[in-house]
C-alpha cells in the first residue's frame, strides 16, 4: 500500500513524536516529507477538504490495510469530484484523506456504448 504526501495544510508544522510515529510506523511516510508538500488547499479540487492528503493507487486496499492496522475511518470510501476517496483522523486529530485520483472527463472510451 503505497501512499504519499500529497498536500497538507500545514506544511511547514513541526510532526510531534507520537504523530510522527503514526506516519512513519503506521503509514510509511517519513515526517520530513512534510516540509516539501503543497499547501494549496485548492490543489487538487475544491472537494478535498483535509488537513493531509494521501495518494494512493487504490483506495479500497488502502483502507483495508489501515483497518487493519487499528485506523477508523470517520468517512468510508466514497467518489467526489477528484476521485475515490476515505478520511480518517490522525494522533492529534486532524483530518487526513485518501485519495485515489480518477478523471471523470475521459468520455471517449464509453463512445459507442450509449
Amino acid at each position: 500500500m503505497p501512499l504519499s504526501l500529497k498536500q497538507t495544510a500545514q506544511p511547514q508544522a513541526p510532526v510531534q513524536p507520537e504523530p510522527a510515529n503514526f506516519y512513519e510506523q503506521t503509514l510509511g511516510i517519513h515526517a520530513r516529507v512534510f516540509q516539501g508538500a503543497a499547501s494549496d488547499p485548492g490543489y487538487l479540487g475544491k472537494d478535498v477538504e483535509a488537513d493531509v492528503v494521501l495518494l494512493t493507487n487504490d483506495c479500497l486496499e488502502a483502507c483495508f490495510e489501515l483497518r487493519s492496522k487499528g485506523i477508523s475511518f470517520s468517512q468510508s470510501p466514497s467518489y467526489i469530484e477528484a476521485g475515490l476517496s476515505a478520511v480518517f483522523a490522525d494522533p492529534l486529530g486532524r483530518k487526513c484523506m485518501l485519495l485515489e485520483k480518477r478523471d471523470y472527463t475521459e468520455e471517449e472510451e464509453f463512445i459507442g456504448f450509449a
